[in-house]
């Protein structure tokens, strides 16, 4: 099955989204003097890269496999 624009360009976003946020991440991490309020915001920035990511995944799995019990699984 292939897939439609929609998929596609969200799956775009949410990939460019993780690849810029793990930057912002690494960035952060490899500073030397950080800030008390930095921490918290690597915390959040890991957190959305990971919804995102999750979010492409799902995408994927609902565009290619259309099983009700995979994506009720996921």
């Amino acid at each position: 099955m292939l897939m439609d624009n929609k998929s596609i360009f969200n799956l775009t976003v949410c990939l460019i989204g993780v690849a810029i946020l793990l930057i912002h991440v690494t960035d952060l991490i490899l500073k030397k003097n950080k800030r008390k309020d930095e921490l918290a915001l690597i915390v959040f920035l890991s957190f959305t890269a990971i919804h995102f990511a999750t979010y492409s995944i799902f995408t994927f799995i609902k565009v290619n496999h259309t099983s009700d019990a995979l994506i009720m699984g996921f």
